[in-house]
């Protein structure tokens, strides 16, 4: 396996928007049919999606069998908008796919995201339920969404600790994985979440791939700008040239280069 290319790549979205939604000033929000537009463009280039599960198997042990052009699909904050229109991407696609909840926010409005222009509703239970009877992976998000690094170990645990409890009780199954608020973590939190998990996400803040990529695995934040083909050509760029390859299709680069 090349060393200076990781095997997979996790992407990581979170709302989803009816299909032909004018494209959001959001970040966190992508019409259903830009999503059906990036899956079809990664599939119809020889791209194949596997779970979370297999995805750390393969990041974390680097086994030889791990080829490139495999992804893992996460979603964050389980949106309302996720509940409804993740079903219409095909069963392979939903099998696939987890979602980390944020505990305390079910059936909630996401009011304490202050960055976010779009204000929109967090999944009620039923539609949970829905999502995991069709196969869904779901897993734990915070039982709000603070940043983790603000908190003694003693906190985090108690947090971990309320958050696992609300999973068994409610959804009938022990969370394996953390996803870090913002993707922020560090001694402590990474410390307290070996406790309790059997591996956490970040975003932007983590490793690609190796043995301590368990407990701070990166993933790549999806802008909804991306065209299907721009996706996969971003995946096929190094690790390090992701985010400026992305900066550079934003609407608000090409703009500033046209001036």
């Amino acid at each position: 396996m090349d060393e200076a290319q990781p095997p997979l790549t996790v992407l990581l979205y979170h709302n989803i928007l009816p299909a032909s939604s004018p494209q959001p000033n959001d970040k966190g929000s992508i019409s259903l049919d830009r999503l059906a537009e990036h899956i079809g463009s990664l599939t119809e280039n020889g791209f194949e999606i596997v779970s979370l599960e297999t995805a750390f198997a393969l990041l974390t042990t680097k086994e030889p069998a791990a080829l490139s052009n495999r992804y893992a699909l996460t979603f964050d904050d389980a949106m309302a908008g996720v509940g409804r229109f993740l079903p219409e991407l095909g069963l392979d696609i939903v099998k696939a796919s987890t979602v980390f909840v944020i505990t305390s926010y079910v059936g909630q409005r996401n009011w304490w995201n202050t960055r976010t222009p779009l204000l929109a509703s967090h999944m009620a239970l039923p539609a949970l339920f829905n999502l995991q009877a069709q196969g869904v992976d779901l897993q734990f998000h915070g039982t709000d969404h603070h940043n983790l690094t603000k908190f003694s170990a003693k906190e985090l645990g108690e947090r971990f600790a309320a958050g696992i409890a609300w999973f068994e009780e409610t959804m009938d199954k022990r969370p394996q994985y953390l996803a870090y608020p913002y993707g922020a973590y560090n001694k402590v939190v990474e410390a307290t979440a070996r406790r309790y998990f059997d591996g956490a996400l970040s975003v932007n803040h983590g490793l690609w791939w190796g043995s301590e990529a368990r407990w701070g695995l990166n993933r790549i934040s999806v802008p909804n700008y991306l065209r299907g083909q721009e996706l996969v050509e971003i995946l096929r760029t190094p690790p390090a040239e992701r985010w400026l390859e992305m900066e550079k299709r934003a609407p608000w680069w090409q703009s500033k280069s046209g001036e």
